[in-house]
């Protein structure tokens, strides 16, 4: 929100009035006030000029002004709840329910109030006058220099005393206007009679009640109520809705619009320009600084071509002949992995029963294959054995579970599939030959241990029968020996 505003007015007589209003949190007070009855003896434009110079203000402070009497006309109307540009267009033909006029020769705006309960539907006020007179408004507030809003000022109330009657005077002293609220907006009353229907002070005219008129209040009534349309203007300028309402008011010309903060626009352009400059400059010495080092790298290359050629010249037929072979082959080469099918071959015969492969195999690009396997007994040759595989090989053992409920262990490997390499395959058969070898010396130590054990076999049967024929000769000499003397 705005903390000061500047609010004008003037009537088809040449009454003018201007006011500057100060916010200070909830609260509003007129710090200063300006009138001028000369009439039309001077324009206009310089009447409200010297009223400007005479309230100050500075260029952050918002400015509106309006013509007070007949001229334009003003509708509340139910619209539904359409987007904006498409809320303008239901506008401009709901326009022609309310004046004869061609809309062509017309100026508009629209203001949206409020929603309906439903959410669908929106109240808006609806303003507008001839172009013709649009353009002496726009001459008259001229001489103001800087403008936000040019607007009539019964048409700033709602949510401003909404729910409350308002009065505005008329072209000679004894009119005035009521704003009534009503069920759909606000009606307009003419209030012409005896002096009792008259407002007989300001705030009774503009209930404000957070209102400080200050110097206002020592006027003349009929003086203090001619301040009530550039009072509307200034409030309403103060609040939130003048923000919200500047895109569907009818457009202030480009000549009054105010220029705000000129200083800090030009150094923020001039900061944008020197940046730009910079980017500008260093791409430049980038481009040149690469521009070099292209033609360094031309010139190292076509020395590098020259030298060549000498040396290919100088180069026997023979010689070159097997490196343009070479050449040939090292192009042609191309790198032959084992297949799936082949693998999955390979590990059947590798990975022995009972251990078995469980569901968990991936085979990833560039022949990269992990697996799970689950034994009941722990094979502590099987990564060696898928090492010394010739189409596997770089076999890592990623990590080993042993489930005590299930008893059985759960192991993952990973591996890649291809061919051995000489060195490779040269290791795998000298593995080979030693395993044989120790396999023959088992299966001869076994088979010594066999024979061993059978010759004890037939030592131990063949001694029992001798033990028995010497006892029986022991036998049959005690029998042959004579008979003991007798015992004296």
């Amino acid at each position: 929100m705005n903390n000061s505003c500047l609010a004008f007015t003037w009537s088809s007589l040449g009454q003018c009035r201007g006011v500057r209003l100060r916010r200070s949190g909830d609260r509003c007070r007129v710090e200063a006030f300006w009138g001028d009855d000369t009439g039309r003896a001077v324009s206009l434009a310089e009447t409200l000029a010297a009223g400007r110079r005479t309230l100050g203000g500075s260029e952050m402070t918002v400015c509106l002004a309006g013509a007070t009497d007949s001229g334009w006309g003003m509708a509340d109307v139910d619209m539904p709840n359409l987007k904006a540009a498409e809320l303008r267009n239901a506008l401009s033909f709901e326009l022609r329910k309310h004046t004869p006029l061609p809309v062509e020769r017309l100026t508009w705006g629209y203001r949206v109030l409020a929603k309906k309960n439903n959410e669908n539907r929106v109240l808006v006020r609806l303003y507008y006058l001839k172009s013709d007179i649009w353009r002496q408004w726009v001459e008259a507030a001229s001489g103001l220099g800087q403008l936000d809003v040019l607007l009539p000022p019964p048409v700033a109330l709602d949510p401003l005393l909404n729910g409350k009657t308002v009065f505005f005077p008329g072209r000679n002293t004894h009119d005035c206007f009521r704003f009534v609220p009503s069920g759909s907006g606000r009606a307009i009353v003419a209030a012409a009679g005896p002096e009792s229907e008259r407002p007989q002070t300001l705030a009774e005219a503009l209930p404000l009640e957070q209102m400080d008129f200050g110097g206002l209040k020592e006027l003349p009534i009929e003086e203090q109520l001619s301040y009530v349309g550039a009072l509307t203007l200034g409030v309403y300028g103060l609040t939130r809705s003048l923000s919200r309402d500047l895109s569907t008011l009818a457009p202030t010309p480009e000549g009054l619009r105010p220029r705000r903060n000129q200083g800090v626009r030009v150094l923020a352009y001039a900061l944008g320009l020197y940046i730009l400059g910079c980017l500008l400059i260093g791409g430049v010495r980038a481009g040149q600084s690469r521009l070099a080092r292209l033609r360094l790298l031309e010139s190292e290359r076509q020395a590098i071509q020259t030298q060549t050629a000498i040396l290919q010249k100088q180069l026997n037929p023979e010689v070159r002949a097997y490196a343009k072979t070479l050449k040939q082959e090292l192009t042609d080469a191309i790198a032959i992995t084992p297949s799936l099918p082949q693998a999955l071959l390979e590990l059947t015969r590798l990975i022995e029963p009972p251990t078995w492969m469980s569901g968990r195999f991936e085979w990833k690009e560039g022949g990269q294959v992990d697996f799970q396997i689950q034994e009941v007994e722990s094979d502590p040759e099987l990564a060696t054995r898928l090492e010394y595989s010739p189409i596997l090989g770089d076999v890592r053992e990623l990590s080993s579970v042993y489930d005590a409920r299930e008893n059985k262990r759960t192991r993952k490997f990973t591996l890649n599939v291809r061919y051995d390499t000489d060195k490779e395959r040269a290791e795998a058969q000298a593995a080979a030959e030693k395993r044989r070898e120790q396999e023959a010396a088992a299966a001869a130590k076994a088979a010594a241990d066999e024979m061993a054990e059978d010759g004890e076999g037939e030592e131990e049967t063949a001694v029992a029968p001798a033990t028995g024929g010497d006892e029986a000769e022991h036998d049959d000499g005690s029998q042959e020996q004579p008979p003991a003397p007798p015992r004296r």
